[in-house]
């Protein structure tokens, strides 16, 4: 089991289960044209031999992993698709479970993975823009000071606190 991430038109080895460190290294990074293009919304079989196993830039997977098919389900985003959760199956014996079972449950698995990143991005987002109010609030050259509504001081910036002639380690919540 793999999870890339795309990372420009390429997709990298994020995290993997099952793979020894030379494994890992050889199936690190493939060109993502064919997952991007045709691997938008659902899951992908895609059998070693096959003309999208070439397109899909998964040869070397194959090669180096000795598989007989990989499924292929993308972490769906708005914009979309930001990785795989590829599979890799060593026999065609197991595409039986493989086609059951086992992709509704990655799909599952990988629509939760998009969710759980959009968030972390949309955090990242808020802690960033917090951040910029917070430092532009004490390095501004003016003085600033945000106010309860009953008129009690909360904050006051540094150019204000020394205007005001306060020390600047003062706090007044």
């Amino acid at each position: 089991l793999a999870l890339y991430m795309k990372h420009g038109d390429n997709l990298r080895l994020a995290s993997s289960s099952g793979m020894d460190a030379q494994t890992a290294a050889e199936v690190s990074s493939m060109s993502a044209d064919f997952l991007l293009h045709e691997v938008k919304e659902k899951a992908r079989i895609v059998e070693a031999g096959s003309e999208e196993s070439v397109r899909s830039g998964f040869k070397k997977f194959f090669d180096v992993m000795g598989s007989s098919f990989l499924i292929c389900v993308p972490i769906p985003s708005v914009d979309g698709p930001r990785g795989y959760i590829v599979a890799s199956y060593g026999s065609y014996d197991s595409m039986s479970l493989a086609t059951s079972g086992y992709i509704p449950f990655v799909e599952a698995v990988a629509e939760l993975v998009g969710v759980l990143m959009a968030y972390a991005f949309l955090f990242r987002a808020e802690y960033d823009r917090k951040d910029f109010l917070e430092r532009f609030f004490e390095h501004a050259p003016a003085g600033l000071a945000v106010f309860s509504m009953d008129g009690k001081a909360l904050m006051l910036n540094n150019a204000l606190k020394d205007c005001l002639g306060i020390g600047s380690e003062d706090d007044f919540i």
